[in-house]
């Protein structure tokens, strides 16, 4: 009887123990850097491709879908740059790994928002040339057409200012976190491109 407690006893000490690592390997900066870079990666690489395929004209996506994606990812992404901002620098991660790191999160998030505008501009710019050309008018809407133009052509320069960003802030990540964590360069050189040839 003796020897059963003693084992039960043991059994749970080790349990204690093994739960007890776990949780101070899944709370490892590093470790939890790299998840969380990936994850944001994940998302922007998701809407780098929309760009760089137009898939969003080509796709059944619809503009309410897109809009609820972009908006899940942008929330997601403020979640993991609260996640970062808590981590103390360590002897494996220094603050310049830290300030890096949540630089290429904000840049990210700022070309979500870059995105959503782009999208939410010519969403409203069609929406407006079909309404003009069903009411077949034309009178005092030129402006309006004009204007709503303007506005879809601002945050195109926009989105393409916030690739760019991306571009250098990988750059600067690249340094300190494994490339394979972050976008993919070849994704980010292809979006640059395309805008560079509208």
């Amino acid at each position: 009887m003796k020897k059963l407690i003693f084992l039960i006893i043991f059994l749970v000490i080790v349990a204690a123990a093994g739960y007890w690592q776990y949780q101070k390997y899944l709370e490892n900066p590093e470790r939890k850097i790299n998840r969380i870079v990936n994850n944001v990666s994940l998302r922007v690489t998701e809407a780098l491709l929309y760009e760089i395929e137009d898939s969003i004209e080509k796709s059944k996506i619809s503009y309410k879908d897109l809009f609820e994606k972009l908006e899940i990812h942008y929330a997601q992404i403020n979640s993991d740059i609260s996640e970062v901002q808590k981590i103390v620098p360590a002897k494996n991660i220094s603050r310049e790994k830290i300030n890096r790191v949540m630089k290429y999160l904000q840049i990210s998030q700022q070309l979500l928002t870059a995105e959503y505008e782009k999208y939410k501009q010519n969403m409203e710019y069609t929406d407006l040339l079909k309404t003009v050309r069903i009411q077949a008018t034309g009178v005092g809407v030129s402006g309006d057409i004009y204007g709503k133009k303007v506005e879809y052509e601002k945050a195109k320069t926009e989105l393409v200012k916030a690739v760019i960003k991306l571009s250098e802030a990988h750059s600067m990540a690249a340094e300190v976190i494994s490339k394979d964590n972050l976008v993919e360069r070849q994704i980010i050189d292809k979006a640059i491109g395309k805008f560079s040839k509208k």
